[in-house]
Order: C-alpha cells, then structure tokens, then sequence
C-alpha cells in the first residue's frame, strides 16, 4: 500500500504478488508487464514454476525480513529466486541478524557489500537494554510519543493490529516530533 503512491507518481506499474490474492490476476499483469514487484517468496516461486514469471532481466532485488523468512522455511524459495536474477544485479537484503542462514544467503549473493547497522558491530549486546512495554490499545500513541524522543537510538516494534483495532489517527498533540539530524 506504500509503494502504491509512489509507483504512481513515476508511472510505473507495481503488482502484489502474494498468496490468498487471485493468481490469475497476478498472472495477468505480470503477462502484460510491471516495472515493480512486492512478493512473498511463496507465491513468487509458484508463478515461476508455471512460466507465468521470468527474473533473468531484474536488476534489483531486495529481500525484506530475510532472517523472519529463514525461520519460516522460505530459504530454498528466496535461494532459488535470487538464482534466477542476473548476477549483475543490484541485490539489498534487510535483516535483523546477519548470521545462521541470511550469512549463507550474503555470502552467495551479495559482492562488494556495504553493510548498515543501527549498532556499531563492536556493541556488546549486553550493554543493550531490552525492554517490553504491555500498552493498552488506548494508549499506544501516547506511550510511544513519550518513549521515541529520548537521547540515543529506540527501535521501537509492535505486533500486528487486528482491523476493528486501528481506530483513529492520534491527536495531533500525541505525535512525535521530527528529532533535527
């Protein structure tokens, strides 16, 4: 839904190809062409087996959630979906931890990498702090306006809200303000 905006703007044609969505919709578009496509490595894998997709001519990829998709089995599926993509390619992987399974996905794919972190590498993780904050759907807002602008860095995570819950935007004096560079 994010990119929607925006591949518009540019004019170009995005296309979500994901399970539970019609498939020969799906089919249908990636026929008639996209410039952009939001997959999960499942359904992406299915299109490709039925010759309804072809990746030798992508020239970027990138791999969200890679060490969430590992823990779910997907390895083989994102392994043989980066295969199928020119190995000149432009190849970004996010990832919260970079070893076990996501370092072998690295290792294969990703040459000359540039590695960004939100910690320095030498950061001991037991000079981190880990906190879990049980909020009532009420007070979200207010929790997260009172916790994110403290000095230093606050990666803040949240579980997935069910629809009825989302509710209203937060007022306008809940809002975290934009923290200067």
């Amino acid at each position: 839904d994010a990119l929607e905006p925006l591949a518009h703007s540019l004019q170009l044609k995005l296309k979500l190809v994901a399970g539970g969505l019609s498939m020969s919709h799906q089919m249908s578009a990636l026929q008639a062409g996209v410039h952009l496509v939001v997959a999960t490595p499942g359904r992406l894998a299915d299109l490709i087996r039925r010759g309804s997709c072809d990746l030798h001519d992508v020239r970027i990829t990138v791999v969200d959630e890679a060490d969430h998709m590992a823990d779910m089995g997907f390895l083989p599926e994102v392994t043989a979906i980066l295969d199928d993509t020119a190995p000149t390619g432009q190849r970004l992987l996010f990832s919260a931890t970079l070893d076990g399974d996501v370092d072998t996905l690295v290792r294969r794919f990703m040459h000359d990498a540039v590695r960004h972190s939100i910690v320095s590498s030498e950061e001991d993780v037991a000079t981190m702090k880990h906190l879990v904050l049980p909020v009532p759907p009420n007070a979200k807002y207010q929790t997260a306006a009172r916790v994110a602008p403290r000095a230093g860095r606050t990666p803040g995570f949240g579980g997935p809200k069910p629809a009825p819950a989302r509710g209203p935007r937060p007022p306008r004096h809940a809002r975290v303000p934009r923290r200067p560079r």
